[in-house]
């Protein structure tokens, strides 16, 4: 379309005159879980790690995406006034590094979190503290202060949420 209208080709291969685009079928379906299957995942995660925790009891409560939760930092909480500023992604491209960009939307928002939230970030936040302590320099969290991360404190990949709640 823009080699068209900068007139580098004679006509718009892409046309509607010229190709036809496949009509989608069927209705989407999303699976919700019930009260007692969503009881039963949260009694489940309280025997996982902290910072799964409340990666979990986070996305349950604010209906984040899973690139938009692992790009969280921690100036990105204000545990006074119970909420998070959802500003931008996290996406990491087959063979390279983890990238973060805009919100699918483009506009930052800030949400509110329950109480049982903000002290799970505050105990997040005091482990992860200690785990910098123990690690001294070889923690690679010094820079970036995300909330979620790996065991050396580097970003941890987006695709990490969807793999443990499988």
């Amino acid at each position: 379309s823009c080699a068209y209208r900068l007139e580098l080709i004679a006509s718009n291969p892409t046309s509607e005159k010229k190709i036809r685009l496949p009509t989608i079928t069927g209705t989407q379906h999303t699976d919700i879980m019930s009260k007692e299957q969503l009881s039963k995942m949260l009694i489940a995660l309280d025997v996982e790690a902290l910072q799964f925790r409340v990666l979990i009891h986070l996305a349950i409560a604010t209906g984040c995406r899973r690139g938009e939760l692992t790009s969280l930092q921690w100036s990105d909480v204000d545990l006074d006034n119970t909420s998070l500023r959802i500003s931008k992604s996290l996406y990491q491209l087959s063979g390279e590094q983890a990238k973060i960009k805009t919100t699918k939307t483009k506009k930052e928002r800030i949400i509110a979190i329950p109480d049982y939230c903000s002290e799970m970030l505050m105990q997040l936040q005091e482990e992860q503290r200690r785990k910098r302590l123990i690690q001294g320099t070889a923690w690679n969290g010094l820079d970036n202060n995300f909330l979620f991360t790996k065991a050396n404190g580097s970003v941890m990949h987006p695709n990490t949420p969807t793999e443990f709640f499988s």
